[in-house]
């Protein structure tokens, strides 16, 4: 089953903000996910970074992916899944910092 969770932003840049965070609120378990896809949001006007909670947006430490602002009809994006373990996409560890204030992304899952 697809899960549109919506909107991530990253209040404060240079702050990383956990992807998870607001999931209880949502009623969302993290121990179902098998594939997730992160975009950056349409209007974002800097570039987006996605790593562990020690993510370092300057140095790129613990940085697995940047997401540059989009231009044109291009939308980057970030996919993640493990095949080889269903239900094994531990998204509580993934951490999103901005080079802009209020900027994020998209999330969209795929859980059982």
């Amino acid at each position: 089953m697809i899960t549109v969770v919506g909107r991530i932003n990253v209040p404060v840049g240079g702050t990383p903000v956990q992807v998870t965070a607001g999931f209880a609120a949502l009623g969302i378990q993290l121990s179902t996910c098998h594939a997730a896809l992160l975009q950056a949001l349409h209007d974002n006007t800097g570039r987006i970074y996605i790593g562990l909670s020690t993510l370092n947006r300057t140095t790129r430490a613990n940085c697995a992916a940047v997401l540059a602002a989009p231009s044109g009809a291009a939308i980057p994006s970030f996919g993640i899944s493990n095949p080889l373990s269903p239900a094994g996409v531990d998204l509580a560890a993934l951490y999103l910092d901005a080079d802009t204030n209020g900027e994020g992304i998209l999330l969209t899952m795929l859980v059982t």
